[in-house]
């Protein structure tokens, strides 16, 4: 008998930990004053950000979280502020000319790395109104994050530096880059962020990307998983600088004419329909706009998933992650705020989430007089 009991306190504590409810994380807080890093960051960098106290072999490497089976990762890497060749190693020396003076040379031949002097990896926040707090985000809460620091490169080289086509005895850093099929592998060093779950699921990152025309990865770093190293697919749904409410969506029904002129929450469908000459997946939006918002991806249980920008620092705010859950139903589009006052109209226009207009016979999540609500 005590053996039997013996067994079902072991299979109640495997549920416990698997059988997971929603989790949220928060790496920056805003107390009104000021934004505040988690403590797992101000422990190493100090409350408001800073240099960090905890690097090895050129990381800083920071749990951010690890509970009900939920592992997050943050880790910086450093980059250097120059560099020296070992010039008995070259990897390339072919020289790239000047479009507009095929005579003249702008980079030339690139060698393996000798030694290097590198920056300091640092965690930190912005001032409020700073890049990383939306100030205008039409009705929704203010999305804050952090910077790390570093490209997550695979490679690095000195690459000779030339000017006016003239080899001028320096050289500066050059990197290889990952790519979506995984065929350069994985970043050495570097930003990015780690998540693993001991269960399937999907998790919404709270993320800040600068450069809205940088590619943006969610990659599987599982070593001998089908995916590994691949990039995977994801949902971007949040704010692009200067996509506002208009007045014609006031006409439409859409939403209240106070929100006019703030931010727009745009869905997926919606920040893919900005586009109009840029195709990439991996490109959140087009033109060098920022974007604040979420990535939403998928998990198996037990794998390991990298959130990164190959040539520019991902800003991370934190993350909710649900057990069970594909990425499609875990977005954050809620109800649009409207005049609590404002006549429910039943023939006013009715559309979809990716904003395009429907009939009444449309079955699926609509909006109408700015409520969402599912249409049978």
């Amino acid at each position: 008998m005590k053996k039997i009991f013996t067994l079902i306190s072991v299979a109640l504590v495997t549920m416990g930990v698997n059988a997971q409810e929603k989790v949220t994380y928060n790496a920056v807080t805003y107390d009104g004053t000021a934004m505040k890093l988690a403590p797992e960051f101000a422990a190493v960098s100090g409350e408001t950000g800073g240099v960090a106290n905890n690097v090895v072999d050129g990381k800083s490497v920071i749990t951010a979280y690890n509970a009900s089976g939920i592992v997050v990762t943050a880790v910086g890497g450093r980059t250097p502020s120059s560099i020296t060749p070992n010039l008995n190693n070259m990897v390339s020396d072919v020289k790239k000319e000047d479009a507009n003076d095929p005579d003249k040379v702008t980079t030339g031949a690139y060698y393996q790395m000798e030694s290097a002097v590198w920056n300091d990896i640092s965690w930190k926040t912005t001032a409020l109104g700073g890049k990383n707090k939306s100030m205008n985000n039409g009705d929704k809460e203010p999305i804050y994050t952090l910077e790390g620091t570093g490209n997550p490169y695979v490679d690095i080289y000195a690459e000779q530096v030339w000017t006016d086509g003239v080899f001028s005895q320096s050289y500066r850093p050059a990197y290889k880059f990952y790519v979506a099929d995984g065929s350069n592998g994985l970043p050495i060093t570097g930003l990015y962020y780690s998540f693993k779950s001991s269960v399937d699921g999907a998790f919404k990152v709270k993320v800040w990307v600068n450069n809205g025309n940088r590619q943006t990865f969610v990659v599987n770093a599982t070593s001998g998983s089908s995916e590994y190293a691949k990039a995977q697919n994801l949902i971007a749904e949040g704010y692009i600088n200067g996509q506002d409410w208009k007045q014609e969506d006031v006409d439409a029904g859409t939403i209240d004419a106070s929100l006019v002129g703030k931010r727009k929450y745009l869905t997926n469908e919606q920040i893919q329909a900005t586009r109009t000459t840029q195709t990439d997946p991996y490109v959140i939006g087009q033109g060098n706009q920022p974007f604040w918002g979420y990535l939403l991806f998928d998990v198996k249980a037990g794998e390991e998933y990298w959130v990164f920008q190959p040539s520019s620092q991902i800003g991370f705010g934190g993350f909710e992650f649900t057990p069970g859950a594909k990425k499609e139903d875990v977005t954050a589009i809620e109800a649009i705020t409207t005049n609590a006052n404002k006549v429910w109209n039943a023939d006013a226009p009715i559309y979809n989430l990716a904003g395009q207009k429907v009939s009444k016979n449309y079955k699926g999540v609509v909006v109408q007089n700015g409520k969402k609500f599912v249409q049978k």
